[in-house]
């Protein structure tokens, strides 16, 4: 796992468009080959979830509880 080069900014507030920046302009060496393994990602997650809005329209809390969570039957409270 690599940390972006200025150090952790978790704490940090960022936009969806600040965060998805700092995720382009950051550039590790390979882990391993694409397509060969996967790994977790927390940016990974970030983008995706970011995709999901930008399909929908949607926030994303709101997407997953309409189209998973209650048709999973399943309740969010």
């Amino acid at each position: 796992a690599h940390e972006m080069p200025d150090g952790p900014k978790w704490r940090q507030a960022y936009t969806a468009e600040e965060m998805i920046a700092r995720i382009a302009t950051y550039n590790p060496p390979y882990d391993f080959a694409p397509g060969t393994a996967w790994r977790y990602s927390n940016s990974g997650y970030f983008l995706a979830g970011n995709i999901v809005e930008k399909v929908s329209g949607e926030n994303l809390r709101d997407y997953l509880q309409k189209n998973v969570i209650a048709k999973a039957g399943l309740s969010a409270d």
